[in-house]
């Protein structure tokens, strides 16, 4: 009878064991999925991510202001110089259109030369898009799909008349975004 109280304990221990084994499984491979982000929602790699994409934007659109601010100043120095040779006096009317005509010509220069200005950061950037893109495409989740959406949309520079087709699109879908 000793015997088969001392199996059964080892028994129950083994069995305990067993348990134990797999629940420890069952949580490293929730921190695996949780550390390659398949969630979506937030993980420490995506806010990294955003934050980069964040002070990018931020270098950006620094780079965009001391681009318009050296314009300004070049249009100014050509109204002064066509004011001193003589431009000046009845021919306001000229010398506005003249400033719009330039002013039209430097954003229009602006624009071209900034929208294609490719980034340090460009690689970084396109790496972000693809692991969404990935993310989204292999996801079964509503919620962290619909928050990648929103994120695909915001690297790409959705219009906001984009965005509202989408939506009605999935509103007609039974989605809501």
């Amino acid at each position: 009878m000793g015997e088969t109280v001392l199996a059964m304990e080892w028994r129950e221990r083994y069995e305990q064991s067993v348990r134990e084994k797999q629940e420890l499984e069952k949580k490293m491979e929730e921190l695996k999925l949780m550390t390659s982000g398949v969630f979506g929602n937030g993980s420490d790699n995506g806010n990294g991510d955003l934050q980069s994409l964040r002070q990018e934007f931020a270098l950006y659109r620094k780079r965009a202001l001391n681009v318009v601010e050296q314009k300004e100043k070049e249009l100014n120095d050509i109204q002064e110089h066509y004011h001193e040779n003589g431009g000046g006096g009845s021919n306001t009317s000229r010398t506005n259109s003249f400033k719009e005509v330039r002013v039209r010509r430097m954003s229009m220069e602006s624009n071209s030369s900034l929208s294609g200005f490719e980034t340090p950061n460009a690689t970084k950037t396109n790496e972000y898009l693809k692991n969404i893109v990935y993310k989204y495409m292999s996801s079964d989740q509503a919620e962290a799909k619909e928050h990648m959406e929103k994120a695909i949309a915001t690297v790409l520079n959705f219009t906001p008349a984009e965005i509202a087709s989408i939506q009605e699109k999935r509103k007609q879908q039974g989605w809501f975004w």
